[in-house]
């Protein structure tokens, strides 16, 4: 992984977004997301974020993930965790 940006959520768990390839020789980067606790992985890394549609801005690599607390508001929904990438 590379560029991984990791989360305390405060509630005891760690949050950790990083990029990968779902396959060893294809180079097509998605975001992927563990969750941690005490130093120990409770979850498997799962890809939570791949390339959009071909054509779009965003087709061929989601990497490098930047999340950013802060107070945030996309369809008429608030946020307290943004990501970018």
């Amino acid at each position: 992984s590379s560029c991984p940006s990791v989360v305390n959520d405060g509630s005891g768990f760690t949050h950790m977004f990083f990029c990968g390839n779902p396959e060893q020789t294809i180079m097509v980067d998605n975001i992927y997301h563990v969750k941690w606790q005490e130093g120990q992985a409770l979850t498997e890394a799962k890809s939570v974020l791949q390339p959009g549609v071909l054509g779009s801005w965003d087709d061929h690599h989601t990497c490098d993930p930047s999340i950013v607390q802060g107070d945030f508001s996309m369809g008429g929904e608030r946020y307290t965790y943004a990501m970018f990438y």
